[in-house]
């Protein structure tokens, strides 16, 4: 039996976002629990630090959600009401008062701990054998100083969490005066194991994206601007000297200070997405494989050196005269396109996606297959994408390894081009083949003209059949659309809208989605529907 793969977790802050971090705690539970993975040390600052903790101590996240979701969330959010201006500043300037009480927050947490029977931060590492780093600020040192092991361990939490002026303000006597961590240390991989021979393991840090900040407009807003402008200094720094490949960024719509909207949609469809985002994240991650192809940044395929273009045409002159020739016997096809850029929000966190999934078998009486090229997209649609989100194979014994490289098969031509290995043998599968592509405004044509289309086009099918093919497009819930089919070919049957129930089958990256799509079967050539907002 494989052993799990030992690996250490860093936590960035997050305030309201603590719902994100959550759901990335609900995946590495999970991989634990399946044997897949063992978390050897865990670190985190501020509402990163709870979720670490909950790592550590066994405290089952997924349950702690449902908790929230059945009224917890609701109690404690009655705790943090929005502060009016006017006594804001009463309570923070005159009375030297923090904005928030942080009792009720303090007894909810010891009651999940208690039901553990923990209670100090020794409890906690003891419980799993996990190393356990939390994160606080001292002011008066000005310096990181991390929670002992006699500390209590809601305690720590609490002081990780001390955010100036919402929780915490100076004191009226010389007691040390301790805040929220990330005015150091917003995500603390540093307090890792660094050595890659020292046996705990990788480590992978969870972050955020840094996003566009607004200028403050009064006194409230110019305090949460100069935590937030301390914080990101020191996040920022941190995320730079980390390997890209060991970075999990989690994009959320919730602000640090929103937890009206943490709660109504943090803890339910953003949730779901990025659950599924993590769960994908962590399988290609530790599958040794390059999860991100940018192309926006760094597209092989803009590319103007006369050399690097001439090797991307050399492979595709070659596939086209050889190593294409080979015919597949196409078992099925999935094309979607995820419209989020048709969220009536409009704020451009959630990219639209197109992702491609075909499953196949390799012919008795042909050679092993070497390689396998596709594009996604008809000539002239690929400037609407920003980069190659992920890409996988898998065969009957579980995942396959390849090598994807960028070729040109004509002018103009974006096509990717996997090289299996080993390659595949004769009469063998299924083989299935997943990939998908991250764009902006896919379905821009429904938007500006109220109608488009998402076709597929197969190629190397043996006898030019495809045996199945479903084709999808998901918009947003609520969104007004209708899908046309278009002909199938002569030897096509079974055409039809998919049901309720197969739609609810299929993968969903994003939450709020509604899965509308046509079945066909033995078609030959370009099919799919036309789409019109109806």
């Amino acid at each position: 039996m494989k052993k799990p793969q030992p690996i250490q977790i860093a936590f960035q802050g997050g305030g309201a976002k603590i719902t994100a971090l959550m759901a990335a705690g609900q995946i590495i539970q999970a991989l634990e629990n399946d044997g897949v993975i063992k978390v050897t040390k865990v670190a985190g600052t501020s509402a990163g630090s709870i979720v670490a903790s909950f790592i550590a101590a066994g405290i089952d996240i997924q349950s702690v959600r449902q908790r929230l979701l059945d009224g917890d969330g609701t109690r404690l959010l009655k705790a943090f009401p929005k502060p009016a201006v006017t006594w804001g500043l009463i309570k923070l300037l005159i009375l030297g008062r923090p904005l928030w009480d942080t009792t009720v927050l303090h007894n909810w947490l010891s009651k999940l701990f208690a039901e553990k029977k923990q209670v100090t931060v020794a409890d906690v590492r003891r419980a799993r054998g996990i190393d356990l780093a939390i994160v606080k600020t001292d002011l008066g040192n000005r310096a990181a100083v991390y929670a002992a092991e006699t500390d209590m361990v809601v305690n720590a939490l609490i002081d990780s969490c001390g955010l100036p002026f919402a929780f915490r303000l100076w004191n009226k006597n010389d007691q040390a005066v301790i805040v929220d961590g990330g005015i150091c240390e917003n995500l603390p991989s540093g307090q890792l194991n660094q050595d890659p021979d020292s046996g705990f393991g990788p480590i992978v840090v969870v972050t955020f994206p840094q996003t566009p900040s607004k200028n403050p407009t009064g006194p409230l807003d110019f305090a949460g601007a100069l935590l937030d402008a301390a914080m990101s200094s020191s996040m920022a720094l941190t995320r730079a000297q980390a390997p890209a490949k060991s970075l999990l960024t989690l994009h959320t719509r919730t602000s640090t200070f929103d937890f009206n909207r943490a709660l109504d949609v943090g803890l339910k469809d953003e949730y779901d997405r990025i659950v599924g985002e993590c769960k994908e994240w962590f399988l290609t991650y530790l599958s040794g494989r390059k999860k991100d192809i940018e192309i926006s940044e760094q597209d092989p395929w803009s590319e103007t050196n006369p050399t690097a273009l001439g090797i991307m045409q050399l492979i595709g002159d070659a596939y086209k005269l050889a190593l294409g020739k080979q015919t597949l016997e196409y078992e099925y096809v999935r094309f979607q396109v995820y419209a989020n850029s048709l969220r009536s929000d409009g704020d451009g966190i959630m990219n639209d996606r197109a992702e491609f999934e075909l499953r196949f078998k390799t012919l008795v009486d042909q050679d092993p297959v070497t390689c396998m090229s596709f594009s996604l997209l008809l000539p002239g649609t690929y400037s609407l994408f920003r980069k190659a989100s992920f890409c996988d194979v898998t065969g009957p014994t579980g995942p396959h390894r390849f090598v994807a490289i960028p070729i040109r098969l004509g002018q103009g031509d974006r096509e990717l081009c996997l090289f299996f290995d080993p390659p595949l043998p004769p009469g063998t599968g299924s083989y299935t083949i997943r990939f998908y592509e991250d764009g902006d405004q896919l379905m821009k044509p429904l938007i500006e003209k109220g109608h488009d289309e998402v076709m597929y086009e197969p190629r190397r099918q043996h006898n030019g059949m495809v045996a199945k093919i479903d084709v999808v497009l998901s918009v947003p819930d609520g969104f007004p659309v209708q899908l046309i089919p278009v002909p199938a070919g002569p030897q096509a049957s079974g055409v039809r809208e998919l049901t309720p129930a197969e739609c609810a089958q299929l993968p969903n990256h994003f939450g709020g989605m509604v899965h509308y799509g046509y079945h066909a079967e033995s078609v030959s050539g370009i099919w799919g529907v036309k789409v019109f907002k109806s």
